[in-house]
């Protein structure tokens, strides 16, 4: 059997592994050495291969005892009152029944210990007492558990069941005693009760002394009703995530043994204005998207930190391609599009993904522009091995040669595949079948991963896509970053070379699972790794698709669209940032963050958009003036030489008398805002 010392029913010892192995001769005489008056405890469960049902109220013992035949003749132990009957372990969970609130019965199993003879009462000063001692342990009675369950009825509890995973890197006792140094013992007391649940489902009795001092400094301390609330814990619901969520939220910082270092942004912004500061802090990715995002821009001619988050999430969505996938069966496949002014270096981040291709030796999973829908097919499954990369610059002006009217149906067949593909990464993606099948063969592509990065400026978006394709169908599939800053040129800047930390962490994400990227056979199925939340970031993220749900419950039908693809677009990025082990709390929040911008701008840009020419037409007016408040008459007409006089005339004074610009007479000139 596992025996501990201990006083007064504390431990006189660190003793959470001895619920997983016996001590030793050597540990349990040097314990009655250093512990001569000490009393001792009984390590419950599998163990020692043995369970305890307590009694703990004389008054309810003749009740409880009727559903335990020969119960007088067990072995069991007396204390002050009531008594413990001791049987056999054969997997039994530990559990309590409660009258009024309070405990009557306890079994004592796995993560729970008892007082035996000759200990002393903490209370009542006398010596526990052997009842049948030599009498050789039972079965637990069959009726016995179910009687209990029919005798002291329990309210139902919904307990939320976290996807865990069986090698999950649990905390110790020191990790909580560090989360309880964040945590102000003069909280609420529901606050209070919940810590000490978390505690004692996480680690049992051997946290009762780590509760007991925390709560200690407290005004409102009181010793002698400790030990009755802690067992009254047992089978309340809350777990350690509730205590490292409130730890959390204090300030507290969780180390996991496999957690990649959180990568700090270096860029220098000692000039940037609030407004791009706090913009820049919101969106700093950390682990290896973070190092790849820090490494674009400390590196750019025209460094743009939004778009160098868009293309190292690209570049990560690629790489994790055939190799890990959510609970939900959803991939790293994503695609994200750069908006920037002209000349404000957003092609710079593009050009920056063919080096790192290059130096990670996965230059052939880049994508040549296609120029037809078959090409797109046959260059992802032929030339990439199904996971694929498209960079393209200058995305807005590409979208005119393959969504207008004169274009070749094989043309818009691209944007018909690209919409198809983004949900096919866990499966088949068909594509079209011609009549002659020996001169144009139908290409199939099991577990296509595409994920592209695409660079424009706002009016390219804004001309070449429809209202339809502005939210129902092809931009509610983006993920937009946005910058509206055109960054000086760092003179003579050139590129450095590609970290070796990013280098090995990338080759590292490849050897870890070598079913990814490599050729396979066309129909195979690669073998993909599931990465699964941590409790804390599972909580979140269904808090999170419930506040989703709402949101697409109070929107128009033509916003409820976009909102629809945001759980996708979170869960997709939440899995890129991981680090593989776990998806955390810091992935989630900042996948959130990122899509509700993106959607953000995805509704500005509805907004300008339209499919009658003169709308068209008023809105870039309109978006002029929006982006140059108190724009000269002089400058708005040298920005808007694609109208004549005479149509930019009507369309100003149109505006004006809408209320949507103002017009202000400055000396010989208008200055509208």
């Amino acid at each position: 059997m596992s025996l501990i010392p201990e006083k007064n029913g504390i431990p006189l010892i660190k003793w959470s592994e001895y619920m997983h192995r016996l001590p030793t001769e050597e540990e349990l005489g040097r314990w009655a050495i250093e512990y001569p008056d000490s009393g001792v405890g009984l390590v419950c469960g599998e163990v020692s291969g043995i369970v305890g049902l307590d009694i703990d109220s004389d008054e309810e013992e003749a009740f409880i005892m009727r559903f335990i035949p020969n119960a007088e003749n067990m072995r069991a132990k007396r204390g002050s009152k009531g008594r413990t009957i001791f049987f056999k372990y054969n997997g039994e969970a530990s559990k309590s029944w409660k009258k009024e609130g309070k405990v009557v019965c306890e079994l004592l199993s796995d993560k729970r210990k008892t007082t035996i003879p000759p200990s002393i009462h903490r209370t009542s000063g006398k010596r526990y007492i052997w009842i049948n001692e030599g009498a050789p342990l039972e079965e637990l009675p069959a009726a016995l558990l179910s009687g209990l369950d029919a005798l002291y009825p329990q309210p139902k509890r919904e307990i939320v069941k976290y996807p865990i995973m069986a090698d999950y890197d649990r905390s110790t006792l020191e990790d909580a005693q560090n989360m309880l140094q964040h945590l102000d013992s003069d909280c609420t007391r529901e606050e209070w009760l919940c810590v000490g649940m978390g505690l004692r489902d996480e680690y049992g009795d051997a946290a009762f002394g780590l509760w007991d001092d925390w709560s200690a400094g407290s005004s409102k301390y009181k010793q002698r009703e400790m030990n009755a609330i802690w067992r009254s814990f047992n089978g309340s619901g809350y777990t350690i995530a509730t205590v490292v969520y409130l730890a959390q939220q204090a300030g507290y910082i969780r180390q996991y043994e496999n957690a990649q270092p959180i990568a700090a942004a270096t860029v220098d912004l000692s000039t940037a204005t609030k407004a791009e500061l706090e913009e820049r802090k919101k969106l700093v990715a950390h682990g290896l998207v973070g190092e790849i995002a820090d490494w674009i821009t400390e590196t750019a001619t025209r460094p743009q930190p939004q778009l160098a988050l868009g293309a190292a999430l690209s570049f990560v969505g690629m790489v994790k391609g055939h190799k890990y996938e959510t609970v939900t069966q959803l991939r790293s496949n994503i695609y994200t599009m750069n908006i920037a002014p002209s000349g404000g270096g957003k092609d710079d981040p593009l050009k920056a993904l063919d080096m790192l291709a290059e130096a990670t030796g996965l230059e052939n999973h880049l994508l040549a522009e296609p120029t037809a829908g078959t090409s797109l097919l046959r260059g992802l499954k032929d030339d990439a091995q199904r996971v694929g990369l498209w960079a393209i610059d200058e995305f807005g002006r590409y979208l005119s040669h393959v969504t207008n009217k004169n274009s070749g149906g094989y043309q818009k067949e691209i944007i018909d595949y690209l919409i198809k593909m983004f949900g096919r990464a866990s499966g088949t993606m068909l594509g079209k079948k011609y009549a002659n099948e020996k001169l144009n063969p139908r290409i199939n592509i099991v577990n296509p991963h595409l994920c592209v990065i695409g660079a424009s400026v706002k009016e390219h978006i804004i001309d070449n896509c429809t209202s339809k394709d502005a939210i129902d169908g092809f931009l509610n599939r983006w993920v937009l970053f946005e910058s509206t800053d055109r960054p000086r040129m760092k003179i003579g800047k050139k590129r450095v070379a590609v970290p070796q930390s990013i280098i090995k962490q990338v080759q590292k994400m490849i050897d870890d699972n070598p079913n990814g990227i490599y050729p396979i056979e066309d129909e195979q199925k690669p073998i993909v790794n599931e990465v699964r939340y941590t409790p804390e970031a599972w909580a979140m993220v269904q808090q999170y698709q419930e506040d989703v749900e709402d949101l697409i419950d109070r929107s128009s039908p033509v916003l409820q669209a976009l909102y629809t693809r945001t759980y996708e677009h979170t869960t997709k990025l939440a899995l890129i940032l991981s680090d593989n082990e776990f998806i955390r709390v810091e992935d989630v929040t900042l996948a959130v963050e990122i899509v509700t911008e993106s959607n953000k701008l995805i509704v500005d840009l509805t907004g300008l958009i339209s499919d009658n020419e003169q709308e068209k037409m008023v809105n870039k007016v309109l978006q002029i003036v929006k982006a140059h408040k108190g724009i000269k008459h002089a400058d708005l007409i040298r920005r808007s030489k694609f109208l004549n006089a005479k149509a930019r005339t009507e369309i100003l004074n149109d505006l004006v008398q809408s209320g949507e610009i103002i017009a202000e007479k400055s000396g010989k000139t208008y200055i509208y805002t």
